[in-house]
């Protein structure tokens, strides 16, 4: 009977301790398996979501992926990444907030700015002619003033015709100093206005910062995810992707500031760099095949 209850306790003992460490082994195993799968067959990724903010359709989204994965594969001339519609190794997010809506507002008033900026430079050289033609009429009108003073002794009528003169002189004088008055307002108006959004466009630019932060890749648990937060266009996007799937293959952050996998988000090149191949190279170490870096 003591037998029996020792081998009842052993049991009940051995189903406890799987009960609450067999989802660890079980992330521990799935974690293994990808892990040998890296470098040597193709991990697979999917696409989750796609929130509607982006407005940015999954065909698209599929493709920038498709782009993103074929720059490491053909750096070593094999399939590391194959894209499925379930059961994926890596999830694919695209979560809209406030950075997207940060990014969608600079791009905005770039455009803005561009277009002030340019219109405000016509503006300076109109007000530029403007100003020649009002410091020409000034010099017209004294030199008209003087003329009637040099005149003052002579007969009515050629006194009269000075004055006329001088009266339509000095009317087209006031003229173009009310037009250049008119004129100088407006452009301190627009170029007042375009500070004000350059200085907003500033503000939101140090909202968003300058780190590599507009998406990231997540381990938790034996699932893995790619976020994307935020991306100026299709351009930006494919090198996010292709820095993050760089992180599910284990990738660091390297030096130089066009590596795809820099810290720093300052470049829109989606070749790698030297730095890029060494890191990949360093990775996928445990197989024979490596790529040159020079």
């Amino acid at each position: 009977m003591q037998k029996l209850l020792k081998i009842v306790f052993t049991l009940a003992a051995i189903s406890g301790w799987l009960y609450f460490y067999f989802p660890t082994l079980k992330i521990i195993y799935k974690d293994k398996l990808f892990t040998q799968k890296i470098c040597s067959s193709p991990v697979t990724y999917s696409i989750e979501s796609v929130d509607i903010g982006f407005k940015i359709s999954e065909k698209e989204v599929s493709d920038a992926l498709t782009e993103a994965v074929s720059i490491w594969e053909e750096a070593r001339n094999t399939d590391l990444f194959n894209q499925v519609d379930s059961g994926a190794d890596i999830k694919v997010i695209l979560k809209f907030d406030d950075r997207q809506k940060i990014t969608n507002s600079l791009g905005g008033l770039n455009g803005t700015i561009e277009v002030e900026n340019s219109q405000i430079e016509v503006q300076r050289i109109n007000y530029k002619a403007l100003e020649s033609q009002y410091n020409k009429a000034k010099s017209e009108y004294e030199y008209s003033l003087q003329k009637y003073y040099a005149m003052r002794g002579a007969d009515n009528q050629s006194l009269q015709r000075a004055e006329q003169e001088l009266r339509s002189d000095q009317q087209r004088l006031e003229q173009l100093r009310n037009e250049l008055n008119n004129y100088a307002g407006t452009l301190n108006s627009q170029v007042s206005s375009l500070n004000t959004k350059i200085n907003s466009f500033n503000s939101l630019e140090q909202q968003r910062g300058e780190r590599f932060n507009e998406g990231e890749y997540v381990e938790d648990k034996g699932t893995r995810t790619i976020y994307v937060y935020e991306f100026e266009d299709r351009e930006k996007l494919v090198r996010l992707l292709a820095h993050e799937f760089g992180h599910a293959l284990g990738l660091e952050h390297v030096a130089g500031a066009k590596s795809i996998m820099n810290e720093i988000n300052g470049s829109s090149s989606i070749v790698l760099s030297s730095q890029d191949l060494a890191e990949l190279n360093r990775v996928c170490s445990s197989s024979n095949n490596t790529i040159s870096t020079e």
